[in-house]
Formats: C-alpha cells, structure tokens, sequence
C-alpha cells in the first residue's frame, strides 16, 4: 500500500492521469531531472518499450529513480535538447579550432617576417 501512492504521484508526473494519453508530460512537472539520467537499452518490463531513467529529486531530500518511455514527451525533449547541446559544442569546438589555426598562422608569418628582417640586416651589416 505504501508503493501505490508513489505509483499515482509518478503516473501524475508522466501525464497518464487525468485523460492525458500516455506519454505526454504534465503541463508544469514539479521536478526537474538531474544531469544523471540514464538511457536504458533495455525493454522495459511493463509494455516492451525501451525506457530512460530519471533520478527525481524530492523536497524533503529524497531521490527517486523514474522509468519513462523514451516516447514520453519528457524523454523526447531531453533527446532533442541534448541533440542540440551537442551540436552547438561541435561547432563551438569547430570555431575554437579554426581560431587557433588563424592565430598560428598569424603568427608564423610574423616570425617569418622578423626573420627575414632581421637576416637582411645581418646581410647589410656584413657588407
């Protein structure tokens, strides 16, 4: 009995009460997931689905472990902000090297440019 009422609370949280289809998130979820999540390869146990894994963290300091379909709307936007985080670091590291590249070669020719200077000065003196 004290299991069922965690059960309503997630299936609340998941948007499965209430006449929403299964899978969608709740309007406002009252949690946010932790940076942990984890991505099941495994069926999940209930309907076959594959499922992600999301540590809750409660108010009175508790943690708790959620399995959510990864059709459910909450694992499809993690997906897609994920997705779109790793691109955005893709290209910044693209940018990030093509600067360094640029200052080196930047460089190169201004040492290039002091050694020929200072090679027609060691000539001209010599002279």
């Amino acid at each position: 009995m004290a299991n069922a009422i965690p059960r309503a609370r997630e299936k609340k949280l998941l948007g499965e009460s209430r006449g929403k289809a299964a899978g969608q998130a709740a309007a406002a979820p009252a949690y946010r997931p932790a940076v942990e999540n984890e991505r099941d390869g495994d069926e999940d146990e209930d309907n076959g689905a594959a499922s992600m894994t999301f540590k809750m963290l409660m108010k009175r300091g508790g943690k708790r472990e959620l399995q959510v379909p990864t059709t459910a709307a909450l694992a499809v936007s993690l997906q897609q902000r994920e997705e779109v985080e790793a691109r955005d670091r893709e290209e910044m590291k693209r940018l990030v090297l093509m600067a360094s590249r640029q200052q080196e070669q930047e460089q190169m020719a201004i040492h290039r440019a002091q050694l020929r200077e200072y090679s027609e000065r060691s000539e001209t003196e010599a002279k």
